[in-house]
């Protein structure tokens, strides 16, 4: 049975379907059996998911305005 680690190393690789059909198979069993394996693998998927989807970061200009006085005012206070 693979151990959390080699989970973790073979990850990438299973969630592209790249692992040979036997790895493939460990890595299953293993999530069959580890729930923070599976709470990995789910944050894992949803960081894919949203670093696919954000192409770009918007620039200062782009914020409104509002914001960045929010976040400068936070700043502010948590600097104090």
């Amino acid at each position: 049975m693979l151990t959390c680690q080699e989970v973790i190393d073979y990850l990438s690789a299973y969630v592209a379907r790249e692992l040979p059909p036997d790895e493939q198979t460990a890595m299953e069993r293993h999530l069959a059996v580890c729930p923070p394996c599976v709470n990995f693998l789910k944050t894992f998927r949803t960081t894919l998911a949203v670093a696919r989807s954000s192409k770009r970061l918007p620039t200062e200009e782009e914020l409104p305005e509002e914001l960045v006085r929010a976040v400068l005012a936070a700043r502010q206070r948590s600097s104090s």
